[in-house]
């Protein structure tokens, strides 16, 4: 169910780390200007088209269900932004909520 489809704030950040090691990959999304993006920029289309896609391509399952596949983990926030919004912006909105909530990178 949704609810088990939940991932730790260290998942999230492992996860854009390891996008960020393909360093060809991320660095011609990041100068492509498609959809009127800036250069500079790797957002959440791209980050799905180039990544979550071919991770989870035939799987049936999201990258929270790959990430905990014995344990899937209850969600505890929801949160929602703009697929065209800077993923790196996110990543940093994510981990200082969470500082602020204690959570750190857990």
């Amino acid at each position: 169910p949704p609810q088990k489809w939940g991932m730790t704030v260290g998942q999230f950040n492992a996860f854009i780390d390891m996008c960020k090691r393909d360093k060809a990959a991320w660095n011609k999304l990041a100068a492509s200007t498609e959809r009127g993006k800036p250069a500079g920029v790797v957002n959440g289309y791209q980050i799905n088209d180039a990544f979550v896609k071919p991770f989870t391509k035939g799987t049936g399952c999201g990258v929270a269900l790959l990430l905990n596949p014995t344990r899937p983990h209850d969600v505890a926030v929801m949160l929602s932004h703009t697929w065209a919004e800077d993923i790196l912006e996110v990543q940093n909105a994510i981990n200082d909520r969470a500082a602020e909530d204690g959570a750190g990178d857990k």
